[in-house]
């Protein structure tokens, strides 16, 4: 860090910050992209209720992904909060530790690395997921 007169002139903060949003945006743009194609089987097969194993498969692979990706995001993002505001933002009176500790206690619920290696089967040996609560 430089020496600014405070934080708020420091590059490395606005460098952060812009890697935050960036993740942010790539997020939302992926979850848009899922939505559309859960949007495009749906108004497919509505009617008769005819999906396929593999359509189904293909549309929870694309859930299961962002998944992934949304949890590596709200992970980075929220733990480099800390980075950027320094010691005392970890104080609960600031209330920074809470968003840290939602992301981390939802991530549990329904764990990545399950997705990882679902996903993982799916691209390397074709397997679809069962389905699930989670998928």
């Amino acid at each position: 860090m430089g020496n600014f007169a405070n934080g708020a002139e420091e590059p490395y903060i606005f460098q952060r910050y812009g890697s935050f949003f960036a993740h942010l945006r790539a997020a939302e743009a992926f979850a848009n992209v899922a939505g559309l194609k859960i949007a495009a089987i749906y108004n497919h097969h509505f009617k008769k209720r005819d999906i396929s194993t593999a359509e189904r498969g293909e549309v929870a692979e694309w859930v299961a992904s962002v998944k992934v990706v949304a949890t590596d995001t709200a992970l980075g993002v929220t733990s480099g909060a800390f980075e950027v505001t320094g010691a005392r933002a970890t104080a609960s009176k600031v209330g920074l530790d809470r968003f840290w500790r939602d992301v981390r206690t939802h991530t549990l619920h329904d764990p990545v690395a399950d997705k990882e290696q679902e996903f993982g089967r799916y691209l390397l040996k074709g397997e679809v997921p069962k389905p699930s609560w989670y998928t």
